[in-house]
């Protein structure tokens, strides 16, 4: 499941938290803490400390009288982080249109335009990191420090999103084209297109993901509508003695 690595604390945390990013542990998947603290060569207390640590993350779903579980992205938790996302990285590339390097710049446009022809599934691992790097690059060039804080917050969410449309070639073979439409925006300079297109990628993208979350509960009759607002949460009343 894990590749053991160095026996401590923060070596562990570094090693779950990457195998539930790159889907090495798959969402609902149980962690055990005595076979953990044997994998890392640490006591029970660090492991739940770290599993605690994952839960505040939000990737890990600490259930009483059960146990840790790798936590599932449901459509919307997906809704927030694409409502969050697209607070943020439009504004980014707005700000990157004005100040992006023109040799980064290239550099992506060279490693998109060698996934033009690659209009097949087996291409889908180099269109998201591909999509990743230009996301990163940026927010990187953006010049806001406050941008690139709420970026890097939801970075590990977004990632867990990756790995679910990454499974998805039309999905990501739609991202691509906004992506190469994103970028040619920001090599002209065009800030309202670099920010519009960045938008619309990103609305495109959690319409897509949330029709296909919500597929298993769509029946015979009319497809379900996606989610486009979040639903309030109601706070559940405790008696007292």
């Amino acid at each position: 499941m894990v590749q053991t690595g160095r026996s401590s604390k923060e070596a562990a945390y570094a090693q779950l938290k990457r195998a539930i990013l790159t889907a090495a542990v798959r969402p609902g998947e149980p962690f055990s803490e005595r076979v953990l603290a044997a994998r890392f060569h640490l006591s029970r207390t660090p492991i739940r400390e770290i599993l605690r640590r994952l839960q505040h993350e939000h990737l890990v779903e600490l259930v009483p009288r059960r146990g840790a579980f790798v936590r599932r992205l449901d459509p919307q938790e997906v809704l927030e982080i694409f409502q969050a996302r697209e607070t943020v990285e439009p504004a980014a590339a707005r700000l990157a249109a004005w100040r992006a390097d023109a040799g980064v710049l290239r550099r992506l446009r060279r490693q998109f335009d060698a996934l033009e022809l690659a209009d097949r599934p087996a291409a889908l691992a180099a269109m998201v990191a591909a999509g990743r790097r230009l996301h990163d690059a940026i927010v990187a060039a953006c010049g806001n420090r406050y941008l690139r804080e709420m970026y890097e917050i939801l970075s590990a969410q977004t990632a867990r999103v990756r790995q679910m449309t990454r499974e998805h070639f039309e999905i990501e073979r739609e991202s691509y084209r906004w992506h190469v439409r994103i970028l040619e925006a920001l090599r002209r300079g065009d800030a309202d297109r670099a920010e519009g297109a960045m938008r619309e990628h990103l609305r495109v993208t959690r319409e897509a993901l949330l029709r296909w979350l919500l597929a298993p509960e769509q029946r015979n009759g009319e497809p379900r509508a996606v989610p486009t607002r979040v639903r309030p949460t109601r706070r559940k009343r405790h008696a007292h003695g």
